[in-house]
C-alpha cells in the first residue's frame, strides 16, 4: 500500500515523527503530517506520457520552528516522493503564530494506488521488446548508470542515461515475420560541457550493434544526437538525446528450417528435369 510506503519515508526523515491526519498536541519538532486528500478516476500527463486510471492527491505538511530547516525537509520529501512515483504538484509557505511553528504544505499526485488488478496465475515469458530493451540497458550501463523508464528525470545523480522507448510501428514487409520498428531515445546527463562526450560514447555504442540479438534485429539506423542545456534543480546540468531507430523481428524466419541442409548442388536442363532424369543432373558445387 502506497500510504505504508509514505509512511516509512516521512518517518525516516523525522526520526518516527510523522503522523497521518493529525498533528499531536505536544508533538516534538520538526514533524511531518499527511493525508489523501482526493482520490477519483481521471486522466493526465506524466512530462511527455499521457496517462489515465486512479489519481489520488496527498497532502504533506513539514513542521519545524526553523524556517531553513522547514525547507530542508520539504527537499528531502520530494526525493523521497519521486522514488515511489509520486509527482509534487504544488508547495506552498505557512506559519502558526501561536505555536511559532513554520510549516510548508505540499501536494503529490500518485497514479494506480487504489486501482483493483486481478491476480496473476502466471507470469508470462519475457517478450522479444522487453529482452532487447533490457539488452540496450545493460550494455548501456557499462557507459553510465542506465534506467530504462518512461519518465524523464528531474534531476539525475549525473553522469546518467535514462532509456525510454517512444515508438513502435509496423516494419516494410520485406524486414521479415512480426518485424517491428522501435523509436528509441537514450537521454545522457552530465555535467555542463560533458553531456556530449556521453552522447559520443553512447552513438559510437549504438552503431552496427545488434545487442546479443542476432538476426533477430536488423543494424540501428538513423542515429542522431542533439543537444539540451537544463536548468532545473539546484545543480544545472546538460542533456543530450541520442535517437536511433531498429528493427527487430518478433517472430520465427521462414528460413529457418529443421533438418540437416544439403551440402552437394545439383542441376539440370529442361526438359531433363525430376525424378525421371535424375542421372542427367550434374554437380555444380560441392
Amino acid at each position: 500500500m502506497i500510504e505504508i510506503k509514505i509512511q516509512q519515508a516521512l518517518s525516516a526523515l523525522v526520526d518516527d515523527r510523522a503522523y497521518p491526519t493529525i498533528l499531536p498536541e505536544k508533538a516534538k519538532y520538526p514533524a511531518i503530517t499527511y493525508h489523501r486528500v482526493n482520490a477519483a478516476q481521471g486522466s493526465g500527463r506524466i512530462n511527455t506520457t499521457e496517462i489515465s486510471g486512479q489519481n489520488s492527491v496527498f497532502q504533506v505538511v513539514v513542521w519545524s520552528q526553523n524556517y531553513g530547516q522547514a525547507h530542508l525537509l520539504q527537499k528531502q520529501c520530494i526525493t523521497e516522493f519521486a522514488s515511489l512515483g509520486l509527482q509534487l504538484i504544488s508547495s506552498a509557505d505557512g506559519f502558526e503564530p501561536e505555536k511559532m511553528l513554520h510549516s510548508v504544505i505540499m501536494e503529490f499526485e500518485c497514479w494506480g494506488d487504489l486501482a483493483l488488478v486481478a491476480d496473476r496465475q502466471s507470469t508470462p515469458d519475457k517478450s522479444p521488446i522487453k529482452q532487447f530493451l533490457n539488452n540496450v540497458q545493460q550494455q548501456l550501463s557499462t557507459v553510465s548508470n542506465t534506467a530504462l523508464t518512461d519518465y524523464q528525470l528531474v534531476q539525475p545523480v549525473l553522469p546518467a542515461i535514462v532509456l525510454k522507448l517512444r515508438q513502435i510501428k509496423p516494419a516494410n514487409d520485406w524486414s521479415g515475420p512480426g518485424a517491428v520498428e522501435c523509436n528509441l531515445t537514450a537521454y545522457c546527463c552530465h555535467q555542463v560541457g560533458y553531456a556530449g562526450d556521453l552522447a559520443t560514447q553512447v552513438s559510437l555504442l549504438i552503431n552496427a550493434n545488434q545487442w546479443d540479438l542476432g538476426d533477430a534485429l536488423d543494424f540501428p539506423k538513423n542515429i542522431t544526437a542533439d543537444q539540451e542545456v537544463m536548468s532545473l534543480g539546484e545543480t544545472p546540468y546538460e542533456r543530450w538525446q541520442v535517437n536511433w531507430q531498429q528493427v527487430i523481428r518478433t517472430e520465427a524466419s521462414i528460413w529457418q528450417d529443421s533438418g540437416t541442409p544439403p551440402t552437394t548442388v545439383l542441376c539440370s536442363d529442361a526438359p531433363e528435369i525430376g525424378i525421371p532424369h535424375k542421372d542427367d543432373y550434374r554437380v555444380v558445387s560441392r
